[in-house]
């Protein structure tokens, strides 16, 4: 019994030992690396863990990369491994100059299939999406469309940026720049897409339930990009969390297109 005794407490140290070195290992494999790869899990742990300032999580991590440059590891069992950059040499190279050799894949088609559909932005270099990006170059080229461009933001600017920035600071309000510069996006590509300009750029800052939806979906796609697909199909099909909200936002953004539509053709109607 001893020495049985002895085995055991000999096995379970050994199996202890086998553990630390196994941790130590990829300990030392991602010790120059600004996110801890763990065993199985990978570097998952710390993009959940900073999940809520994500875009300060990745500047600061690709700050700390020499070549701006950071491969990310993700769970053992998901296939959730990702390159992420910041080198401007590397972005204009995978951007502009060698374009056609970067496919946006199948994972970047069931992520954004809900909100953006088929259209060109999740097309992958096929025809469609060549005579789509044809038709959007050629429309950009317009003279036309650049003065209408200009004029409206320019107008936006002076009409509605620029007297609540003197607003805000002659009575000293702190105010959120990234809400702001929001509310001024969102005002601009209503105006552009559905013609209708919903002023949430206003001295006010009104409240209203589709850009809070358009915040929401927003941040929902941008789980979709950290959580491997299992998990976030899981909480659609629950509709629970970020899935649950993303699908409310949708909602609340198609009734917001479908009222603008409405109220452009009945002012047409009344014009004609």
């Amino acid at each position: 019994m001893t020495n049985i005794g002895c085995l055991e407490l000999f096995m379970e140290f050994l199996g202890f030992l086998l553990i630390l070195l196994w941790l130590y290992y990829y300990w030392h494999q991602s010790r120059n690396s600004p996110i801890l790869n763990w065993p199985l899990l990978g570097m998952s742990p710390g993009i959940l863990w900073n999940a809520h300032r994500i875009h300060d999580y990745a500047t600061h991590c690709l700050k700390q990369c020499p070549t701006a440059t950071l491969e990310f590891r993700g769970p053992y069992f998901a296939n959730h491994n990702f390159l992420l950059t910041s080198h401007p040499a590397n972005v204009h190279y995978i951007m502009s100059k060698h374009f056609y050799n970067f496919h946006k894949g199948p994972n970047f088609k069931k992520i954004f299939a809900d909100t953006l559909g088929n259209g060109i932005f999740v097309a992958d270099q096929s025809d469609s999406s060549a005579s789509q990006r044809m038709s959007i170059q050629s429309l950009l080229k317009k003279g036309r469309f650049q003065q209408l461009f200009e004029k409206t933001i320019r107008e936006k600017v002076e009409k509605g940026l620029i007297p609540i920035l003197e607003h805000v600071s002659v009575i000293g309000m702190e105010v959120d720049m990234q809400d702001l510069f929001t509310r001024f996006t969102f005002d601009n590509i209503c105006m552009f897409v559905l013609g209708m300009d919903p002023g949430m750029l206003s001295i006010e800052f009104r409240e209203e339930s589709y850009v809070t939806a358009f915040d929401e979906i927003e941040e929902a796609l941008l789980h979709r990009h950290i959580l491997p697909e299992s998990c976030w199909r899981l909480q659609k099909w629950l509709q629970i969390g970020k899935e649950r909200k993303l699908s409310r936002g949708i909602k609340v953004i198609e009734h917001f297109v479908f009222q603008c539509i409405s109220l452009k053709q009945e002012r047409q109607r009344k014009g004609g």
